[in-house]
């Protein structure tokens, strides 16, 4: 796609990650494209990873579509930002590697949920460090 081309010289931070970030959003889309409402909402995506590897990485733990739509609706009914939820994401894999744990993607998408309820009544209070004291305190069981 010509707007991949493009976009991905946006995002790059260097000439040499241009062709990454092409590949990544290529097999990206391809995966979980079409759950998204338009190109627009799935760059909008796409620019809140700093790298194309971190993009992958999620990448390679959504699994499929439904995942995918799993995630986008509960970001939609919370008071938090998808720069925010895509922060926490990665904080909740962060952890779970380095507790030798695993769990699916809708496990990680319901325990930041919960977190986001807990906080709905405070605003401006940042989900990954909830979810960061949560897991410090509680774990993921």
């Amino acid at each position: 796609m010509q707007e991949f081309r493009i976009f991905a010289s946006e995002l790059s931070n260097e000439p040499h990650t241009t062709d990454a970030w092409l590949d990544a959003l290529d097999s990206s889309w391809r995966k979980v494209g079409a759950v998204f409402p338009d190109l627009d909402a799935f760059l909008r995506f796409a620019r809140c990873f700093s790298c194309p590897d971190q993009w992958l990485v999620f990448n390679r733990e959504m699994a499929n579509e439904r995942q995918m739509k799993i995630l986008l609706q509960a970001i939609d009914a919370s008071a938090h930002s998808l720069e925010e939820w895509v922060l926490a994401l990665r904080m909740v894999g962060e952890w779970i590697q380095e507790n030798d744990r695993e769990t699916s993607m809708e496990r990680r998408i319901g325990y930041l949920s919960c977190c986001a309820e807990s906080i709905s009544s405070h605003p401006g209070v940042n989900l990954a460090e909830v979810a960061n004291e949560m897991l410090t305190t509680h774990g993921m069981e």
